[in-house]
């Protein structure tokens, strides 16, 4: 109907379910040019949840107003850029407020839709293409402060509006008479495809609004003892509203000195100022030759504040004038909404201010080393920022220090104790660890061995996540925001737990812990329990099941959270099915409405029930309504969680079966195997993929492979004149889209396992990414791969690129290779094209890092870009910045999209 964007805050609740139509219509929208965006949903996992693990869908993160990760956020390389999403302000009914505060990636989606709708005013003849690459283009990174399971998990950063206007306004073109433009390069080398075009930012700016521009900028500074080494710049994308950038250095402010320096008192409210500090020994303000540390401040509030361990730089960008997230006035409690799933409750205002937070504890041998900090995203409720250290401490001494007593209920507090010598407290010098407690409650615990720096967030008057129900993980859309959990009371607290094992020779090698996360249950006196309301219990579980050739490997158990409704756990196995059986068994005839069951099913030989040995499947139904149903390639075990009286039906979105192909007849073989090319075969290799290697499934020699053993599939392949594919190859999706319905099938690889005679099945496609081990006779589907030569590259003098510039006078490198511009954010793959598509190739590490691409426009010098060097054998390679002024590396995964350089040889 002619929309541009599509804003979608839903998503499935169980990883790797999707609906075929959903993705069909999300194909024809993108196909259309419209911008499909998706919420990554609330599970903090990096499994394939969709639609936003779809790789035609633009998935958001959510982030705090600190820019980490919100606690709840999906992550990982499917995810393409993050946006704020907690505590987001937005309208509800004026019988309710009119305003509220929620949490959820549901919320960061539409800031990215709003992002994208805007830049489509901005410029009417935007094409999609132009959209998503100014997006990633110009987000503003976040890795630094997102370690740990966050990196490279958050997409390209934080969208950054001002620069994202800047990339997509109109080209305004200065000769006369105008020229015809076309976004479109035409530059078509053979045989390397041409790439994507990309965009290069308009030669004439757009009149911007420059508002009042009397901010005060302020640095509050602890230097080392050579401050000599800073240097630093402030500067901004709107020089028109902002004057020329600012310069200036330590060296006027002493050995060690503390100051408050004013940087600028002109800043001008809405532009985009971003701050860069540089030490030129590479060792930050900490912690080699003294304790510094910083903080800067617009008009008296901080707007970054950094530990001096920053290396060679540190940076901020910030406008004036835009409040953070944090700053949203606090709006009137509203009653909880009935609808499901419920929005995060409303933040009150300040409340009760008397809460106590106490820090118990035990130091290691250097207590000199550590120092803390609490502070709050609500400043007018909570005070200032309070922090301490640990010199106070004694020698490997236990203390509890009272830190306040005048917490606030509602407000959310982040407590970081840091350590300088990054060791924590234990177990180098000392067996050090603390515990934090909010009026005697334990909202934290450590065992000290934390290295640089530990963090926790906790709100007092809430109650810790562990009281947190089990959701039920049934694959039907949900809307965000997922609500905050209502307090549960701890329940009858008499159950048993028993353990029942099978030690090896040396059981004195074992030990065990329990441990809870609920403590304030385990305290007396203990909260009366809550009354469980068990509902009707006449409800129906069945098992239609048929097994692989071993029934016997397999067992399961039903189990209940609430055994004072449900009764003892349910248990039972699969050796009275049969061999290879199809049975309809009932599992339990008294399930409770409202009870929460969890049903597991295991494979003691780890193979699930297909396909090895037999094409088994199941399903689970509830009073005739399925909760779940299973292709039985679940290895070792599987389990869901399930909740009688709240169910949906399951929509059917499992994978179709298998084709039941006829296997067809070998034909005589055209050539040598793997001697064709793409080209001659008239294979694509443009579809997916390197471009330099091709896949087919349909090889026009009677129809789809079927099921081969190993040895035939390679017969198979051969008789093209091609050969399998790798486990790679199949996992890059060189051969994805190319019929016989296999991209969710695993297929035969020419990878092997081991030296066991195994070789891998891999996913047809990256849909299926996991890999499994056959015998060689087991019979698997097909897909084939061939090679495209690339074509030889040129050399320097023949692409016409200076090679005198820097570095070592025997490379060249470029950043705008004539090919429609810069090249934006590209796959590793891409980027590989892209120089390719011009005879030259990826820079190495060593040669971006020897200046070899410098100055090469873009303004790359200070950007990491794509590098040809791995990492190691785990498939990643290097980012490495444009020049040396950017001189860390980093292992990025090849899907990760992120800009390129490129070289050639004298």
């Amino acid at each position: 109907n002619g929309a541009h964007v599509s804003s979608n805050s839903w998503g499935y609740t169980s990883a790797g379910s999707y609906s075929s139509a959903v993705l069909d219509a999300i194909d024809y929208a993108d196909d259309a040019g419209t911008a499909v965006v998706f919420a990554a949903g609330n599970d903090n996992s990096n499994e394939d949840y969709y639609p936003g693990f779809y790789d035609t869908t633009i998935a958001v993160a959510a982030l705090d107003s600190t820019g980490k990760a919100a606690w709840f956020t999906n992550y990982g390389s499917w995810v393409d850029i993050a946006g704020p999403g907690v505590d987001v302000l937005s309208t509800v009914t004026v019988a309710d407020g009119s305003y509220s505060e929620y949490s959820g990636t549901s919320m960061a989606c539409p800031h990215i839709a709003g992002i994208l709708a805007l830049g489509k005013s901005f410029n009417l003849d935007a094409e999609l293409e132009l959209l998503r690459e100014c997006l990633f283009s110009s987000a503003n990174d976040v890795t630094s402060i997102n370690t740990d399971k966050y990196t490279d998990g958050l997409g390209t950063g934080v969208a950054n509006v001002p620069a994202f206007l800047n990339c997509v306004k109109p080209l305004v073109p200065t000769v006369s008479p105008a020229p015809t433009y076309s976004r479109s390069p035409t530059l078509t080398p053979s045989p390397v495809p041409t790439p994507k075009p990309t965009y290069s930012p308009a030669p004439t700016p757009m009149p911007v609004a420059c508002g009042i521009c009397d901010g005060k900028l302020t640095l509050e500074v602890t230097t080392d003892n050579y401050p000599d080494d800073i240097t630093w710049a402030l500067d901004s994308d709107t020089q028109s509203c902002s004057g020329d950038a600012l310069l200036g250095t330590g060296g006027a402010w002493g050995q060690s000195a503390t100051s408050t320096i004013t940087i600028t008192d002109t800043l001008c409210d809405g532009i985009s100022y971003t701050w860069t500090i540089y030490d030129s020994y590479s060792d930050g303000i900490c912690c080699a030759y003294g304790e510094g540390s910083y903080k800067l401040l617009v008009d008296g509030v901080i707007v970054h504040r950094s530990d001096g361990q920053y290396g060679s730089e540190d940076s901020a960008t910030f406008i004036p004038g835009v409040p953070l997230p944090s700053a949203v006035p606090s709006p009137v409690p509203i009653p909880e909404p009935t609808y499901s799933p419920a929005p995060t409750p409303m933040p009150v205002a300040c409340g009760t201010c008397d809460g106590t937070l106490t820090l118990e504890v035990t130091t290691d041998y250097y207590p000199s080393e550590m120092n803390w900090a609490l502070d709050s995203d609500t400043p007018s409720c909570s005070g200032d920022a309070l922090s301490g250290n640990g010199g106070a401490w004694g020698q490997s001494a236990t203390s509890t220090i009272t830190i306040t007593d005048t917490l606030c209920d509602g407000i959310s507090y982040t407590w970081t104790i840091y350590d300088s010598y990054s060791d924590g407290i234990c177990c180098a010098y000392g067996e050090g660890s603390y515990k934090l407690l909010v009026d005697g409650v334990i909202v934290h615990r450590s065992d000290g061995q934390y290295g640089s720096e530990d963090s926790v967030t906790f709100i007092p008057g809430v109650p810790l996540p562990s009281a947190v129900p089990s959701p039920v993980p049934i694959p039907e859309p949900t809307y965000s925001p997922a609500p905050t959990p209502m307090p549960v009371a701890c329940g009858t607290c008499d159950g048993t737990l028993t353990l029942e094992v099978t030690t090896d020779y040396y059981p004195s090698e074992m030990n065990w812990a329990l441990d809870s996360d609920a403590q304030s249950c385990t305290y007396s006196p203990a909260p009366t329990p809550m009354p469980v309301a068990c509902g009707t219990c006449d409800g129906t579980l069945t098992l239609e099941v048929t097994t692989d050739y071993y029934p016997s490997e397999m067992n399961w158990a039903l189990d209940s959270d609430a055994q004072s409704c449900s009764g003892d756990a349910l248990s039972g196995n699969g050796g009275a099915w049969g061999q290879s059986a199809t049975s309809t068994i009932t599992i339990a005839e008294s399930l409770c409405d409202g009870i929460t069951y969890t049903w597991t099913i295991k494979d003691s030989y780890g193979d699930g029930i297909c396909c090895a040995f037999g094409e088994g499947s199941y399903k689970l139904t509830v009073n005739g309504v399925i909760v779940h149903r299973s292709d039985g390639q679940y290895d070792s075990e599987e389990s869901v969680t399930f909740t009688p009286g709240a169910l949906v039906p399951v929509p059917s979105i499992a994978p179709s079966p298998i084709p039941t192909y006829l296997p067809s007849p070998l034909p005589t073989l055209k050539s040598e195997p793997g001697t064709s090319t793409c080209t001659s075969l008239g294979w694509n290799a443009d579809k997916y993929g390197s471009k330099l290697v091709c896949g087919e499934s349909d090889l026009g020699l009677g129809g789809c492979s079927g099921k081969k053993s190993w040895d035939d599939a390679v017969d198979f392949c051969a008789a093209a004149g091609a050969r399998l594919c790798t486990a790679d190859e199949l996992e890059d999706d060189e051969a994805k889209g190319t019929g016989c319905n296999y991209d969710k099938w695993r297929v035969w690889s020419s990878t092997k396992c081991s030296d066991n005679g195994e070789y891998h099945g891999v996913g047809g496609s990256s849909k299926k990414s996991d890999r499994k081990c056959w015998a060689g006779s087991t019979e698997r589907l097909v897909r084939c791969c061939a090679d495209e030569p690339p074509a030889p590259p040129k050399t320097c003098a023949a692409l016409g690129w200076n090679a005198d510039k820097y570095g070592s006078k025997s490379v060249c490198g470029e950043s705008d290779l004539g090919l429609g511009g810069c090249s934006g954010v590209k796959s590793w793959d891409d980027a590989v094209d892209f120089c390719a598509a011009a005879g030259a190739r990826l820079c190495t590490a060593d040669e971006l890092l020897d200046d070899e691409a410098r100055g090469t426009g873009c303004s790359y010098d200070g950007k990491r870009v794509w590098s040809s060097t791995k990492c190691s054998d785990n498939g990643k390679y290097h980012g490495v910045g444009g020049s040396s002024k950017k001189s860390g590396k980093k292992c990025w995964a090849a899907s990760k999209k992120r800009l390129v350089r490129c070289c050639a040889d004298v």
